[in-house]
């Protein structure tokens, strides 16, 4: 699927789009309802259909699906855990390492920092 290349160069010049890599989560606390978590798995949904990842999954921290079943599913490539909707206090420095923790990963996921955090507190 072509996109338009915006980074320099040609302006408006059409390039491939790169191709699929590795796997993403979008991970939410979770509400522990469906109509509460809609946005999280319309994010997901939108993000797959983009095709910038070879699977695209969506988690919750409480409640389904889990981030151990987003993890066994995802198998391609290394996986990228987006954070939903968390800043970077005690969900997502606790509680979603703690959700890591009990997993086995083929290998170590990159976590994403939530934008709240970024801000707050830039490296």
């Amino acid at each position: 699927m072509p996109s338009i290349n915006q980074s320099g160069g040609d302006k408006g010049k059409r390039e491939r789009a790169p191709r699929p890599d590795g796997s993403l989560i979008v991970i939410g606390y979770g509400t522990g309802t469906q109509a509460g978590d809609a946005a999280l798995h319309k994010l997901a949904a939108v993000l797959a259909r983009r095709r910038i990842f070879v699977g695209v999954r969506a988690a919750v921290l409480r409640g389904g699906p889990s981030l151990a079943a987003a993890a066994q599913a995802a198998t391609a490539g290394p996986i990228r855990l987006l954070p939903f909707l968390m800043g970077g206090g005690m969900t997502f420095g606790q509680r979603l390492s703690e959700a890591m923790a009990g997993i086995f990963w083929p290998e170590n996921p990159y976590c994403i920092r939530p934008l709240a955090s970024i801000l707050v507190w830039p490296n």
